[in-house]
């Protein structure tokens, strides 16, 4: 099942790729995400644990706190920087048509 899956690809992640990122941020998640996502996280190595971060939300973690991992320039707008603007869903049009071009580009 699902939960398997997931226990192996953590194992895999961890035994093969501990140091692959750096960083993995959750914003503005739910206080039930966040608790099922502290259960998942427990089959994680401890040095993997500590880079997930929550930011937002129910934490009480300021937004303004990705200003201490990333440059301003890096952030969109909305979250405190000053990079390019998400616009809202019109950003993830734009993804959504650049990635479906590409793939009928390639296929």
């Amino acid at each position: 099942g699902g939960m398997a899956v997931l226990r192996a690809a953590m194992r895999i992640g961890n035994e093969h790729y501990p140091e692959l990122m750096s960083r993995v941020i959750f914003l503005r998640s739910n206080l039930l995400f966040a608790g099922a996502f502290r259960v998942f996280s427990l089959w994680a190595h401890r040095r993997s644990r500590e880079k997930f971060h929550f930011v937002e939300g129910w934490t009480g973690v300021p937004l303004s706190s990705l200003l201490d991992w990333y440059d301003a320039s890096e952030l969109p707008q909305e979250f405190g920087g000053t990079g390019w603007r998400l616009d809202g869903d019109r950003f993830l049009e734009a993804a959504i048509c650049a990635y479906d071009a590409a793939a009928a580009k390639a296929a």
